[in-house]
């Protein structure tokens, strides 16, 4: 099985504050924030963008099983990639 990953978009910055990501897309000049589970997400992307490491990482801070939060994952990353925050390799 090939391995999914994404990567921050290279126009892309982010800073996380209060627990929270918030991003900013420079060719666009939109602003975006993200919850604290998505900022786990963001710190995921932005360490190793390993879409089922990212899965892992959240259903253990949760304490569920992966299958319960890959469908959330996989949604986040759609809408961030359809904004340019983030491309799929």
């Amino acid at each position: 099985m090939k391995k999914r990953s994404v990567a921050i978009g290279a126009e892309v910055v982010s800073e996380f504050i209060n627990g929270e990501a918030m991003l900013l897309c420079l060719s666009t000049g939109l602003y975006f924030s993200l919850n604290a589970t998505g900022a786990i997400v963001w710190q995921q992307i932005e360490l190793h963008g390993d879409v089922e490491e990212i899965v892992a990482t959240l259903a253990t801070r949760h304490g569920v099983n992966e299958a319960s939060v890959r469908d959330d994952v996989a949604e986040l990353i759609g809408q961030l990639a359809k904004h340019g925050l983030v491309t799929r390799q």
